[in-house]
């Protein structure tokens, strides 16, 4: 069975022909400026390590030639001397150099993935609907590692082995000039190699990025979604989908002491190591760009849902909420999702939206929670102009309970603090009790300090949604939102999340999105949603009597 390839290379990644990018190698090692005196201490480390290298071929020369040959025992015993000593310096030079640059990798990474991190926090959330978990952290992963790893090691080393190649060529030139142009010779043909590699290195490196992003990709989608894997038997096709496409005296006719001899040899040796080093540093260099350019893309996506200049913190809200001639379309896709939204809610309302699937009613809450600004009309909280005030100060006031909660890996008191880490634990058992989660909590193996591991998977379902449940009232928001919260329960469980239900939406702005009549039949008011538009609104009896839409959808979905 022939697998056709996995389009890696064409996930939105740029392709560029350049070898090397001035604007991305400058914004690189615009990373390394808050280190610069460290990369210069590093750099005289570095030349001092360089030049001890370099004249230990020549003290060879020396001991052979005016020591040995000479028999003069002094000479040989000092020029030993001074041999030892360059080598322990050199190996000093590059003890603390390494040292040092290790501190610099590090401290460079660290700032690469913190603002990583900061960036995407605050990215909108129609950037995670089209970019991959897999593909962010392999940006935030694999690619900030191999750019420590350039930094760290090829940068310096880079610098050092052109210095060595330059004191090299002035020292074998220094010895003997026939020799050391017989030795230079094959600098044409490296140069050509190495050009003609260059042509071919980055577009490969790029594949290979692009390869590691799509294979971190698919792992975490099969892991999150093994049982569904394996209850339609697609290990196999899974597991072939995964494997990623992916001596010169003779020849010279002249005389040449035995000390020149030897000390040539050393500096052939000493030539060719740092080309060949070089070489390889041209490799990771490849590497380095490709990464760089997709980290630089990744900080450049820009944040869609920012906050004003002037913005103001909301104080204490009493949760009024104002839809004004809401319209909404996303930035990708021209066709409203929502259009000519008009809708008031009192302090203390709660209000159910109903609709078929896709009609809008999640983008309404998206709105309300500011994870998407309106393209046309505007939302008010309390009077307020949504664009006007902080994020942080209007989600601060807000709960969200989804369909699928997550919990966070941890115990099930830090799940249920989460939006209020300053809670007693006899308020955490209070809002626990509150919503009917008590009992099975105490229940578990170690109580509130049970671990529910990654995303709650020693959980059931109910149970994650009943945590769920606490940590919204124990974080009291004034505006609480419900989408899809008991669709995925059972009727016994959802008996119990019911009468948490009732605790919950005491008091508070509540908007509802669920397809079970019992979550939406006790709402002050039902607001039917179709194609992005409010056709009808009215209490559950009201909207029975008109026999619309609402009629339509209790006689097909909403009866039990």
């Amino acid at each position: 069975m022939t697998i056709t390839p996995p389009p890696y290379v064409t996930q939105s990644e740029e392709l560029y022909d350049k070898a090397i990018d001035p604007q991305v190698a400058k914004r690189l090692f615009g990373f390394l400026a808050p280190y610069t005196w460290k990369m210069i201490l590093s750099s005289i480390l570095m030349l001092g390590a360089t030049i001890s290298s370099v004249i230990g071929p020549y003290l060879v020369k020396v001991a052979i030639d005016d020591g040995l040959v000479a028999g003069n025992l002094p000479v040989l015993r000092n020029t030993v001397l001074i041999y030892l000593g360059a080598a322990i310096v050199r190996w000093a030079f590059i003890y603390i150099r390494v040292n040092v640059m290790a501190q610099v990798g590090q401290s460079v990474i660290y700032d690469m993935r913190k603002m990583l991190f900061e960036h995407l926090q605050n990215l909108s959330l129609s950037f995670y609907s089209r970019y991959s978990v897999g593909r962010v952290i392999t940006r935030v992963i694999n690619d900030v590692e191999t750019l420590r790893e350039f930094i760290t090691w090829a940068v310096l080393a880079i610098a050092r082995d052109l210095f060595a190649i330059v004191g090299i060529i002035v020292a074998m030139l220094a010895l003997n000039v026939k020799l050391s142009l017989l030795t230079f010779i094959t600098i044409p043909f490296m140069i050509l190699a190495t050009y003609i590699y260059r042509r071919t290195a980055r577009f490969a490196y790029r594949r290979v990025r692009a390869a590691v992003s799509w294979v971190n990709s698919v792992l975490a989608e099969n892991i999150n979604g093994v049982r569904v894997v394996q209850a339609f038997s697609r290990e196999g096709r899974n597991y072939d989908l995964f494997r990623v496409w992916i001596g010169g005296t003779a020849v010279l006719g002249e005389s040449i002491t035995a000390g020149v001899l030897v000390g040539f040899v050393l500096y052939i040796d000493r030539y060719f190591e740092p080309i060949r080093d070089l070489s390889r540093r041209f490799d990771t260099l490849q590497s380095t760009m490709a990464g760089g350019e997709r980290i630089l893309a990744l900080l450049d996506t820009e944040i869609e849902v920012r906050d004003a200049d002037n913005a103001k913190e909301m104080g204490s809200i009493s949760g009024a909420v104002r839809f004004e001639n809401v319209s909404f379309h996303y930035s990708d896709d021209p066709t409203l999702v929502l259009d000519q939204i008009n809708l008031d809610v009192y302090a203390g309302e709660t209000i159910a939206f109903v609709g078929e699937t896709g009609a809008g009613k999640t983008t309404i809450v998206k709105l309300l929670t500011r994870f998407h600004d309106p393209t046309k009309g505007c939302v008010r909280v309390d009077g307020f102009d949504l664009r006007m005030v902080t994020q942080q100060s209007l989600r601060k006031q807000m709960g969200m309970v989804l369909q699928d909660p997550f919990l966070f890996n941890g115990s099930v008191k830090e799940n249920i603090l989460f939006g209020r880490l300053k809670a007693s634990d006899e308020e955490v058992i209070a809002a626990a009790k509150a919503v009917g989660a008590h009992d099975f909590i105490i229940g578990l193996r170690n109580g509130y300090e049970t671990s529910v591991e990654e995303g709650g998977v020693l959980l059931s379902v109910g149970q994650r949604q009943l945590i769920s449940f606490a940590r919204a009232l124990l974080a009291d928001p004034r505006i609480l939102i419900l989408d899809e919260a008991t669709s995925s329960v059972d009727i016994q469980t959802e008996q119990i999340i019911q009468a948490a239900l009732a605790k919950l939406l005491t008091g508070r702005t509540s908007f509802v999105i669920a397809h079970r009549l019992s979550t939406i039949t006790s709402a002050d008011r039902i607001i039917v949603i179709h194609d992005g538009r409010i056709i009808e609104q009215g209490t559950h009896s009201e909207l029975l009597t008109k026999q619309g839409m609402y009629f339509e959808l209790y006689k097909t979905g909403f009866q039990e």
